[in-house]
């Protein structure tokens, strides 16, 4: 006899975003009665709807009807307290809603298709009082395959509790139990009552990982309700892709960060009146993505990625063009050579081959420099040129209107700092600025802004910093876009020059795409869930700085290729294949992160190693999950 190969449908097949199921319920109360509903009004039509539930099923469920249907359950709720629509629309807001909820488990689908391909018999089983139909629907639309296998009790009224759903679908296919394979994930009615039957049963566990079950531990705490559905999501979208290191670390750290940042600056925008974003390149790229995604609920946000970089900038925006004024609007360049200074000057043909400059700091390169007539020629001609086509180029793309704002990942505020420089040096309005970090070196001269975290005070340590930022602003912000240099006019229009050396990173591609993936499907669900964001964005770093300081082996995976750009070292590899007794005896030479590359190289100890990474630092371990 043929094989027949069963699943389970919810939890199994499908994942909601929403976690539980009583939280589509207090979804479908702030659709019916308003974003402003006060939280006891949204409590209590949960309450109301499952309640009728309950009703339902002790004045319907007997011997010969062991399920209710969704219309049962209606015929028992009553609204009118709250709400005067009728019970026929709310039922089908539910739907709606379940249906928007559920996201397909790729790993089933994927087993499911296997099966297929080699001409198995599938079918679907579940206890469920939504209809059949609607079930079928969202099967097939989330890409399984359906051919009149789906058995659902709210059809049948059979439950597989009971067992009598399994002797249903045995005499309905005249299959033999022995010849019946069940997967599912409730260990009574998918385990333990086929297993009784003689049936072939295995149980498929889908759970939260640590951190999104950190994550949803801190926030369901009884005063925030809500917002354990940010994790509750991280999950859903984990499960609905192809498990990779890379997807894992996307949906767990990068998304709920993000996506949180992204809608926290939208609102704050609403509520300010700001009604154009720009999203600065190249680390604004992932969340000028993330705003597309929301721009339907902000239809009076315009939203627009802005070419710009320190490189174009900061020279453009000099106050002074002398020597004082150069130091002190780029400090960064007392550590730098000469080749470094002149291309942040935009002069990298400039010939210094007459200049004694051996042995010089770059604040004395810079001071000799400013003695050569021809180069302060060649300088204020270059810093006139750029300015004209920056104010141009502003002007083009609107920054000059007002009631707008830039926004960035990681900043020292140098950037602000250069574009209110420029529009003053006009006489246009500055923007405002949102953060996602500013750096504990910012500039702190007074120009509105707004950040969701200041570096000094996130997470309080050298250790998380160090590894935090390179982190955020280049790899959860990594992107595929090049760097603006400086500004040049094509056929009247001001556009961006790119480095000339920038070559493809196919690295580069792929973390991005997935990033993107990840961030905007989140994005997708996020609104509905009625979250806070900031809430969100400090659950989730602390739950990163657990991973920082005992990081699990899949996930350090994600950043074996990872390296860090502009820190003092060029091209630093945050994790080196080195082995464990080298990293061991030269660990100061891993001074960035010495946890993440001792779990890296610790082969078969990793066990071992983990463990005591998480006895060492138990005590900031706790702070962090609190």
């Amino acid at each position: 006899m043929k094989q027949l190969y069963s699943y389970d449908i919810f939890d199994t097949c499908l994942a909601r975003t929403c976690g539980e199921p009583k939280h589509v319920f207090d979804m479908l109360g702030t659709k019916v009665l308003g974003n402003h509903a006060e939280a006891s009004e949204i409590a209590d039509f949960t309450l109301i709807r499952m309640t009728a539930e309950l009703e339902a099923r002790r004045s319907l469920i007997n011997n010969q009807n062991e399920e209710v249907t969704l219309e049962d359950i209606y015929h028992y709720c009553d609204f009118s307290n709250l709400t005067n629509r009728d019970n026929k629309a709310i039922m089908q807001a539910e739907l709606e809603i379940e249906e928007f909820v559920l996201l397909p488990i790729e790993e089933t689908r994927s087993e499911i298709d296997k099966l297929v391909e080699r001409g198995a018999n599938v079918i679907y089983i579940s206890d469920m009082y939504l209809p059949k139909s609607f079930i079928e629907d969202i099967l097939k639309h989330l890409g399984f395959y359906v051919n009149e296998n789906v058995y659902v009790s709210s059809d049948t009224k059979k439950t597989k509790v009971s067992g009598n759903l399994y002797d249903y679908v045995s005499n309905e296919l005249k299959i033999d139990f022995r010849y019946w394979r069940h997967k599912g994930d409730n260990t009574y009615s998918d385990y333990r009552v086929p297993k009784r039957k003689g049936i072939s049963a295995k149980l498929i566990k889908h759970p939260y990982n640590q951190y999104e079950l950190m994550g949803k531990n801190v926030l369901l705490d009884g005063t925030k309700p809500n917002q354990g559905y940010a994790f509750s999501l991280s999950r859903a979208i984990r499960l609905s892709m192809p498990e990779t290191p890379h997807s894992i670390f996307a949906s767990t750290f990068v998304a709920p960060m993000f996506v949180s940042f992204v809608y926290k600056i939208l609102r704050d925008s609403e509520k300010k009146g700001i009604n154009h974003l720009f999203f600065v390149a190249r680390d604004g790229y992932i969340l000028y993505h993330i705003a597309l995604e929301f721009s339907k609920q902000f239809p009076d946000i315009e939203l627009t990625y802005l070419y710009a970089s320190r490189q174009a900038l900061y020279m453009a925006g000099l106050n002074e063009l002398t020597p004082n004024g150069i130091k002190s609007y780029m400090p960064h360049l007392k550590d730098k050579g000469i080749k470094s200074i002149l291309y942040e000057l935009h002069l990298p043909s400039y010939d210094y081959s007459n200049l004694h400059i051996s042995n010089l700091s770059g604040d004395q390169i810079i001071d000799l420099l400013f003695e050569d007539n021809t180069f302060v020629e060649q300088l204020t001609r270059k810093y006139n040129e750029q300015n004209e086509l920056i104010i141009k180029y502003f002007k083009q793309e609107g920054l000059t209107e007002g009631h707008c704002a830039i926004v960035d990942v990681v900043g020292s505020r140098r950037c602000q700092r250069a574009i209110n420089n420029i529009l003053n040096r006009n006489k246009y309005p500055n923007p405002y600025s949102y953060y996602f970090e500013v750096t504990w070196c910012r500039i702190t001269e007074y120009e509105p802004y707004l950040a969701v975290n200041y570096q000094e005070n996130v997470i309080n340590t050298a250790n998380y910093n160090r590894v935090s930022q390179p982190l955020y602003e280049q790899f959860f912000a990594i992107s595929n876009q090049r760097r603006t240099i400086e500004y040049q006019v094509n056929k009247d229009k001001v556009e961006p020059l790119f480095e000339s050396d920038f070559i493809s990173d196919t690295y580069k591609q792929t973390i991005f795409e997935i990033n993107k993936s990840v961030c905007t499907k989140y994005a997708k669900y996020y609104c509905v869930n009625n979250t806070d964001p900031i809430t969100i964005i400090q659950t989730a770093q602390k739950a990163f700085s657990f991973f920082c300081y005992a990081p699990p082996i899949n996930l350090l995976k994600a950043l074996e290729s990872f390296r860090c750009t502009g820190s003092g070292e060029p091209n630093e590899i945050l994790l080196s294949k080195k082995n464990f007794l080298y990293v061991i005896t030269h660990i100061n030479e891993f001074f960035r992160w010495p946890e993440g590359q001792i779990v890296y190289s610790s082969g078969w100890l990793y066990p071992l190693v983990l463990f005591f990474l998480k006895n060492r630092y138990k005590k900031k371990l706790l702070i962090s999950t609190i």
